[in-house]
C-alpha cells in the first residue's frame, strides 16, 4: 500500500494541517458558559461592595476558571507541521519531529458520560480500546487519539511525516507508517474496539 502520495485537502497550507481540535458543539457550550456565568457574576460585583469585597473573589475566581477553560477549548489543537507532530494547548506548545522520533502506537480507553438520575452526568469506561499514535524523543512526547473516522489524507500524510525522505531505518516506524496507510486505504482495516 505504499506510493500514496498526500494531497493537502482543497484551502488547507500543505505544510500545515490539523489533525484534531475540539468540536463546534464544545466551542458553543463554553460560549454559553460565558453567558449564563457572566451575568450573575457582573451583578455580584456590582452589589459586593455593600456586602464585602472578599466575596468579590469568588466571581472573580469563576470568571478565571472559565477564561481558562475557554482558551484551551479554543487553542487546542494536534497539527502536523511539516515533519513535525505539534501539540498546541491554552499556554504550551510542544513538537516531535516525527522523522527522528521514536513513534508507536498505543491504545486509549473511550469515555462516555451517562445521564443519571438527580440530573447529573456520570464518565464510564467503554470497553473500546482505540489507537493512538505517540511520538517520543529525547525531550518530549506528543499523543494524538486516532478517532474514526480519520480523515484518509491526513494519515496519509501523518504515514509520509513518518518516514519523510525514505532515509529511516528503523522499522517500528516504517511499520506505524505502513499501518496508517492502509487504514487510510480501507476504513474496515481500524481496529474495533
Amino acid at each position: 500500500m505504499s506510493g500514496f502520495p498526500y494531497v493537502p485537502a482543497p484551502g488547507t497550507r500543505p505544510d500545515k494541517l490539523v489533525l484534531y481540535t475540539y468540536s463546534a458543539w464544545r466551542k458553543v457550550l463554553i460560549c454559553v458558559a460565558w453567558a449564563v456565568a457572566l451575568v450573575p457574576c457582573l451583578i455580584f460585583l456590582l452589589i459586593a461592595d455593600e456586602i464585602s469585597w472578599f466575596f468579590a473573589v469568588i466571581p472573580v475566581l469563576l470568571l478565571s476558571m472559565l477564561a481558562y477553560a475557554t482558551v484551551r477549548v479554543f487553542r487546542y489543537a494536534i497539527l502536523l507541521e511539516g515533519p513535525d507532530l505539534a501539540e498546541r494547548s491554552a499556554f504550551s506548545y510542544r513538537s516531535c519531529d516525527l522523522t527522528r522520533s521514536v513513534v508507536t502506537f498505543g491504545a486509549y480507553q473511550m469515555t462516555s458520560f451517562v445521564p443519571i438520575g438527580n440530573g447529573g452526568v456520570m464518565p464510564v469506561q467503554s470497553s473500546s480500546v482505540m489507537p493512538a499514535l505517540t511520538a517520543m524523543d529525547g525531550r518530549q512526547a506528543v499523543r494524538l487519539n486516532l478517532q474514526p473516522p480519520l480523515a484518509p489524507w491526513k494519515l496519509l500524510a501523518l504515514a509520509d511525516a513518518i518516514v519523510a525522505g525514505g532515509q529511516r531505518q528503523d522499522p517500528a516506524a516504517w511499520q506505524v507508517a505502513t499501518t496508517l496507510r492502509q487504514w487510510a486505504g480501507t476504513p474496515q482495516a481500524w481496529p474495533q474496539g
